[in-house]
């Protein structure tokens, strides 16, 4: 078998290697996009919330003054949470990338060597064609010859 087809599956599954890397890779960034999405709605629920105690201007019975304290501060440890939830899918996204560079590097050493493959192929291709043609000319040419 000639070595640039030997070396197609090899290119096809680095391939598809680095195919389902840059999945992986886009619902990271999916991941992140949600996480981000979910900071930004508990961070405008606190400012609206606070904007509405603090518009109120009456006197709050003590008891809803703490109720209300205290739902401030469960949404602080969400928003503290979810900060965290962030990093680590910024973390995640990057260690991701990582594998993908990996995989894409791979992949296009590969295509490069199976390129390669191909080109030598050729080149003894069209050498050997190139012989034969020049020896079929010859033994045209010396039959040419002997019948003279």
């Amino acid at each position: 078998m000639i070595t640039s087809k030997r070396i197609q599956p090899i290119v096809h599954l680095a391939s598809m290697k680095e195919d389902e890397e840059a999945r992986k890779m886009g619902q990271r960034q999916v991941e992140l996009s949600t996480s981000m999405q979910q900071l930004e709605s508990l961070t405008v629920m606190r400012t609206n919330y606070l904007a509405q105690f603090q518009g109120k201007g009456v006197q709050i019975p003590a008891v809803r003054l703490q109720e209300f304290r205290r739902f401030m501060n469960k949404l602080d440890m969400a928003i503290h949470q979810q900060q965290g939830a962030i990093r680590q899918s910024q973390n995640a996204l990057g260690e991701q990338k990582n594998h993908w560079v990996q995989a894409h590097a791979q992949a296009n050493a590969l295509q490069k060597v199976s390129d390669r493959c191909v080109q030598v192929e050729m080149r003894a291709r069209t050498k050997k064609e190139q012989n034969d043609a020049d020896e079929r000319a010859q033994r045209t040419h010396m039959m040419c010859r002997m019948q003279a």
